[in-house]
């Protein structure tokens, strides 16, 4: 029987994926590009989050003596809690950095464990990091409109408060 030649080989594997089917090779090829993808969606969503945290509170202490001078300040414990909250925001999202690169770990001896047959342990480091991530999300959104609502109980057109 003779060999298949390359253009063979090639047409066989598009004739597979048209009814539905992939090759083993395929099939790992398009999974690796599919997890890398996806997990450069993470880390940019990872970064934005705590370079809005970082930013939120930067500008908020650059621009503390603008936006309400020591004299005049209204309600200082939104800005005290829009603080905390960026605080906590930016851990979040820095244990869930760390939490990434343990789930990256835990994926490798998981797929360790399927070459050898044996089951695959459980990879509470992705879970948590997903946790971290929405909770960072979550704590940006809150400290960003603490922070406006501070920024507006104290604008010089609204001195009558919230």
């Amino acid at each position: 029987m003779a060999k298949p030649t390359e253009g063979e080989g090639a047409k066989r594997a598009v004739a597979q994926h048209d009814q539905g089917g992939l090759t083993r090779e395929e099939y790992f090829a398009e999974r690796h590009l599919l997890i890398e993808a996806r997990q450069r969606g993470y880390q940019r969503a990872e970064q934005m989050v705590a370079g809005g945290a970082t930013g939120s509170l930067l500008l908020s202490i650059t621009f503390l003596e603008k936006i309400a001078p020591a004299a005049t300040v209204t309600n200082p414990s939104l800005l005290v809690s829009a603080w905390s909250v960026l605080l906590a925001c930016l851990s979040c999202a820095l244990l869930g950095q760390y939490a990434s690169a343990r789930a990256f770990g835990c994926e490798i001896t998981r797929l360790e464990a399927s070459i050898h047959a044996e089951p695959p342990p459980a990879n509470r480091w992705a879970t948590l990091n997903r946790a971290l991530g929405v909770v960072s999300a979550i704590l940006l959104v809150i400290g960003i409109v603490l922070l406006a609502c501070f920024a507006y109980v104290n604008a010089p057109f609204n001195r009558g408060g919230l």
